[in-house]
């Protein structure tokens, strides 16, 4: 009986940490793929912030400072806010990305110098970023004369996740089983092939702070989209702090294929519109607008919603003739 007791927990522990290894391989191999820190410590938001809080800081004491960080001669500052679709790397070279693009735009069309800091962080959605604008403000006072928020879709495909999330949680136990694994291997979710579906719309960002609501997951989601934009803007009005906020153009035929999200974005936007014109401020649907500019928008996607270097430019140059008609820095 101890022998076959034994050899039970020896086999247990082998496969264990056979298992161990093999997740620890998988993540070294698709962040050193990705260039991206986030895979290796997935299934732990506070491993993955006190990483980057680690890397910001040795950044820090190599260069002197944040590279956002204004100085005298930054001349007029414009911050931008969003997901991957505005940091665009690795999508397009950084200076193809549509903030340094609308930096060369402004600065070839005024009289004066204009330095567009790029403070998008890959998959946040609002709450982040507001977060970070308010930390800025605070930080630096009302040194930017503009912000633009460029943002709707990752928190549409967010809500759109978890309510997916929600139906799967609902049959039993092994069905709960399979997706507390997934939450916590990579290569688990990789081999069930749930990893690809996560990736694309953000799976593992908390919601609101880690707790899953399990009735009128949309319901819930969009109320906490829009208090969190009223929020942005009582942010932007109590620093005095100029703001844009712009849908992300998203692929018509993307929408198409995924008529949930499409349901979700719509309403996002409509959240956006409400929220910003109320406060008098500045709001753009490029959702709309920049198909209107050039019908062929549609064939600047890489993977239906982040741009080539040509859409980027497009977007840059929009903006551009936007900020120059409409503000006065």
């Amino acid at each position: 009986m101890k022998n076959i007791l034994k050899n039970i927990l020896f086999t247990a522990v082998t496969v264990a940490l056979v298992f161990i290894a093999l997740e620890t391989i998988w993540r070294i191999t698709l962040s050193a793929k990705s260039k991206n820190i986030d895979f290796l410590f997935y299934g732990s938001s506070f491993l993955r912030l006190k990483a980057k809080t680690v890397l910001f800081k040795v950044h820090r004491l190599m260069n002197g400072k944040p590279e956002y960080a204004p100085d005298k001669s930054a001349g007029e500052v414009i911050l931008t806010f969003g997901g991957s679709t505005t940091k665009c790397t690795p999508y397009v070279a950084d200076e193809d990305s549509w903030p340094n693009r609308l930096e060369v735009y402004l600065n070839r069309m005024l009289d004066k110098k204009v330095t567009v800091y790029n403070m998008a962080q890959e998959g946040s959605l609002l709450k982040k970023n507001v977060r970070l604008y308010e930390d800025y403000l605070k930080k630096y006072g009302n040194i930017p004369s503009l912000s633009i928020f460029y943002m709707g879709i990752n928190d549409a495909l967010a809500i759109s996740l978890h309510e997916e999330c929600v139906e799967t949680l609902k049959p039993g136990f092994l069905a709960i089983l399979d997706a507390r694994i997934m939450g916590v291997s990579l290569l688990y979710a990789s081999m069930t092939e749930k990893y690809s579906q996560m990736t694309r719309n953000g799976c593992g960002e908390e919601w609101e702070d880690g707790v899953i609501v399990y009735d009128n997951v949309t319901k819930t989601g969009l109320a906490q989209f829009e208090r969190r934009i009223g929020f942005l803007m009582d942010t932007s009005f109590s620093f005095d702090s100029r703001v844009i906020v712009c849908s992300v153009p998203v692929s018509r035929s993307y929408l198409a294929r995924h008529p949930e999200v499409d349901s979700i974005y719509r309403r996002i936007i409509s959240i956006m519109e409400a929220s910003v014109r109320k406060r008098k401020d500045d709001f753009i649907d490029l959702n709309k607008e920049i198909f209107l500019e050039d019908r062929d928008f549609e064939n600047h996607y890489l993977d239906g919603v982040h741009l080539d270097k040509a859409g980027n430019d497009m977007v840059a140059r929009y903006l551009a003739d936007y900020i120059i008609s409409r503000i006065r820095f």
